[in-house]
């Protein structure tokens, strides 16, 4: 009798452990988010009232129509990016910041470095021409460890980026990334 106790406490020590390694994106760290990318390990709330407009496995845009011309929606995209061995995040915030330089159509506002959620990032916004209309960009380069980094650009309307600008923020401060993600896929 206590050899067969034994093992039913065995075996139900067994399942239980065995069932802890299983999470489910809804139980798991990716709980209550929007959206969420399996395969690169992150997830957040998309802005409200925004819906995909393309999605792939390592790229994703979110959309928030504001009338029937395409030039007068906003657009927020998120991709997923693997660095070259030789370079760091810090590099590339600098050679895009020196690319941006030989467009003749776009102006550097501002660039600086920040966090998102505790992680190193940069922050570049531009204003742009697009179509005979003034549109601004934020892009942020988000490290999410030595060889990956997101890069989230926000972009439209010169006119409506600041009204729309909080609520980007807010969607950005809802990223949450997977520290235990096997990142095997390529970009």
């Amino acid at each position: 009798m206590k050899k067969q106790l034994l093992i039913v406490g065995v075996m139900l020590i067994l399942i239980i452990v065995g069932l802890s390694g299983c999470t489910d994106k809804e139980d798991g760290i990716f709980s209550g988010l929007g959206y969420i990318n399996e395969e690169w390990g992150f997830g957040l709330n998309p802005p409200e009232g925004w819906s995909v407009e393309y999605e792939s496995s390592a790229y994703v845009i979110f959309v928030k129509s504001l009338d029937d011309n395409i030039t007068r929606n906003m657009t927020f995209a998120i991709l997923a990016f693997k660095l070259d061995e030789n370079k760091t995040i810090r590099s590339l915030y600098e050679s895009t910041l020196e690319n941006l330089n030989n467009f003749s159509d776009a102006t550097l506002i501002s660039n600086k470095e920040r966090t998102v959620n505790g992680r190193e990032a940069y922050e570049i916004v531009a204003m742009k021409i697009k179509q005979n209309i003034q549109t601004e960009q934020k892009t942020i380069l988000i490290e999410v460890n030595k060889n990956l980094l997101l890069i989230i650009n926000y972009e439209g309307p010169l006119d409506l980026h600041d009204l729309y600008d909080p609520v980007i923020e807010q969607s950005i401060n809802s990223l949450v990334i997977d520290e235990n993600h096997n990142y095997t896929s390529d970009v």
